[in-house]
């Protein structure tokens, strides 16, 4: 998508000028450069934008990372951090924030392209799965089957809170039970995308139906917790945004 609309969030001219000539080098179109949050904003209502590339450090007002937030959250755009800061506080602040990433200054052409690029990609799969769920072509009903042993068991989806996969094993879990498959859950998300799971840790896949609550814990991390059960189970941190927005906590 190398015409894609990108939003400059820069106080500095100067290093705004350099990020502009850089992402037309690269064939971006630039939808704008803003000094501070208010004026992003500003942008984000009136002019059609793809991706944010945000400061974390803006002169007056809300922080990049505060910014970043709204945007995410009332805009649904993807955004990036370009910061000369890495502390581990503030890469802590923009994990929870949302963002699709965080670039260092000073960064190379080939940073700035393959890190746009893996934002576009990641909110462009983020969207068809919340549109399939809008537009109703997620399924319910439809039983999967697992072959155990000699005997191959039916399972309703629905009845699953969430699978998760350790040493080469896929375990599909339900309140009562635990069935355990070889494989992968990159084959399970394929295999169960017309329905309602999502990706939301490394090693687990949820049904987003079975959802009772996240829990944000002392380490800002957040658990699942579920209905009928006293099952939980971790959610990534940079999946944290996203599930709330898609499940409107």
């Amino acid at each position: 998508m190398s015409n894609a609309r990108i939003l400059i969030v820069e106080d500095e001219q100067i290093v705004a000028l350099e990020i502009q000539r850089r992402l037309e080098e690269l064939g971006y179109q630039i939808a704008g450069v803003a000094a501070d949050a208010d004026e992003a904003f500003e942008y984000l209502r009136t002019t059609p934008i793809d991706l944010v590339l945000m400061d974390i450090i803006l002169a007056g007002g809300p922080d990049g990372i505060d910014a970043a937030q709204v945007v995410l959250r009332d805009y649904q755009k993807p955004v990036l951090f370009v910061t000369a800061y890495s502390h581990s506080e503030i890469i802590d602040r923009a994990k929870l924030a949302g963002a699709y990433g965080y670039i260092i200054k000073p960064f190379n052409v080939r940073q700035l392209h393959s890190n746009i690029e893996i934002a576009l990609e990641k909110h462009r799969e983020q969207e068809t799965f919340r549109a399939r769920i809008e537009d109703g072509h997620i399924k319910s009903v439809r039983r999967i089957s697992l072959r155990i042993d000699d005997e191959v068991i039916l399972i309703d989806p629905s009845d699953l809170l969430y699978l998760e996969v350790q040493d080469g094993m896929v375990s599909l879990v339900t309140a009562q039970k635990r069935w355990c498959q070889r494989g992968t859950l990159a084959e399970w998300e394929e295999r169960l995308r017309v329905y309602p799971f999502y990706r939301c840790h490394k090693s687990f896949m949820v049904n987003l139906k079975s959802i009772k609550s996240l829990t944000l814990n002392v380490d800002h991390s957040y658990t699942i917790k579920f209905f009928d059960t006293e099952a939980e189970i971790p959610l990534a941190r940079n999946k944290a945004r996203y599930l709330k927005d898609l499940l409107s906590f």
